[in-house]
C-alpha cells in the first residue's frame, strides 16, 4: 500500500490511499446503446427476485454476521418473508413508505427486505436527528408506520410504531395464505431525502429498477462474491450503505455488521471482514478519506510481518 499526502497546507496531514485495482468480472450482456454512445442494461429483473436466486443456491450460507449471531440466507429468508406478510395483513398496500429509525442490527436488514418485499418503500431516519426533521419526512412521505430499534424514542404524530427486534421476528406467525404484490421495476423502492442544509430536506424517489441495475453493476467492478464478507458500516441514512446491504446480498456475500462504530478494529477482527490487506480474501468496505489514517495504522499493528 502507498500512501499520498495532500499537498495543501490545511490538509497535510491527511493521506489518501492508492488502491489497488479492483478486479472485475464480465457484465451481462448489454442492449440499447444511448444517444451518448455508451450501453444501458436492460433487464427484468429486481434485487428481491436475485436475492430469492442466492437462497436456493447459497441456503445455509450466512448471510449476516453480527457479534455472535450469524444469519443464514434461508433465515433471511423466512424473517423477511414473515415480515411482508404481516405488514401486508396490517393493511398497509403498495407503494406506502415506511419510516426506518434504526440502530444497526441484523433485524434492521431484515425489515428493509421485508417491506421491499410487500410492495412497500421505506425511508430511513436516523434516530439521534431532532424528532422536527422526523416529523417533516413523515408528513411528506405521507407515512402510515414507522419501525424502530428502540422503545424509548419520542412519538411522531399519531403514525403507528413497531419496535424491530428479536422478539418480533421470532414470533410472527407464517400467514402462509397471505400472497404478496408483485413488485416490478418500475415500483417504489425508497426514498431518501437531502439533509436540508440550504432549505427543507428534499426526497429523492428511487424505484427497483433503478437501484438493482446500480446493485448489479457495483457488486461487478468491486468483484463481490460468495466468498465476500462485506463491513456494513455506514449510516442507513447515507445510500451507499444500500450497496454494503443489498449489494452484498444478492451476489452471495455476507454482512457484517459492526456493534460498536468506535472498535472498529477489533469489528474487523472479530467478523473476519475481508479485503482490508493483501493476504485476506478479496472483499471490500465503503470508507471515507478521514477513515483511511485508521486503516493505516490498524493495518501496520495487524498485518503478519
Amino acid at each position: 500500500m502507498e500512501y499520498i499526502p495532500f499537498r495543501d497546507e490545511f490538509r497535510k496531514h491527511s493521506m489518501v490511499q492508492r488502491v489497488r485495482p479492483i478486479p472485475t468480472s464480465p457484465l451481462r450482456p448489454v442492449t440499447s446503446p444511448t444517444k451518448y454512445g455508451r450501453n444501458v442494461r436492460q433487464t427484468e429483473a429486481t434485487l428481491i427476485g436475485h436475492f430469492l436466486d442466492q437462497v436456493s443456491i447459497q441456503g445455509v450460507a450466512p448471510a449476516i454476521a453480527y457479534h455472535d449471531t450469524t444469519m443464514t440466507y434461508a433465515e433471511v429468508d423466512k424473517y423477511s418473508l414473515r415480515f411482508a406478510r404481516l405488514l401486508v395483513v396490517s393493511g398497509l398496500r403498495k407503494d406506502q413508505i415506511v419510516l426506518c429509525r434504526f440502530n444497526k442490527s441484523p433485524w434492521a436488514i431484515v425489515a428493509f427486505l421485508g417491506i421491499l418485499r410487500a410492495g412497500l418503500a421505506f425511508t430511513p431516519v436516523d434516530p439521534s436527528h431532532p424528532t422536527a426533521r422526523t416529523k417533516h419526512l413523515a408528513e411528506e412521505t405521507n407515512a402510515a408506520l414507522i419501525l424502530e430499534s428502540e422503545s424509548d424514542q419520542p412519538t411522531v404524530g399519531n403514525i403507528k410504531s413497531w419496535q424491530i427486534g428479536p422478539r418480533l421476528f421470532q414470533n410472527i406467525p407464517d400467514h402462509a395464505g397471505v400472497e404478496l404484490p408483485d413488485v416490478g421495476r418500475r415500483d417504489l423502492a425508497y426514498v431518501y431525502f437531502t439533509s436540508g442544509s440550504t432549505g427543507r430536506p428534499k426526497g429523492v424517489m428511487v424505484h427497483h429498477g433503478a437501484i438493482y441495475t446500480s446493485l448489479v453493476a457495483h457488486g461487478n467492478r468491486l468483484g463481490m462474491s460468495p466468498t465476500s464478507r462485506v463491513l456494513q458500516a455506514t449510516s442507513y441514512t447515507f445510500d451507499p450503505c444500500l450497496t454494503e446491504i443489498f449489494g452484498a446480498l444478492i451476489h452471495g456475500a455476507c454482512i457484517c455488521i459492526p456493534q460498536d462504530l468506535t472498535h472498529l478494529g477489533e469489528t474487523i477482527n472479530d467478523l473476519s471482514v475481508s479485503g482490508l490487506w493483501s493476504r485476506e480474501k478479496t472483499g471490500f468496505m465503503l470508507t471515507t478519506a478521514g477513515e483511511l489514517g485508521f486503516l493505516h495504522t490498524f493495518n501496520n499493528l495487524t498485518s503478519p510481518p
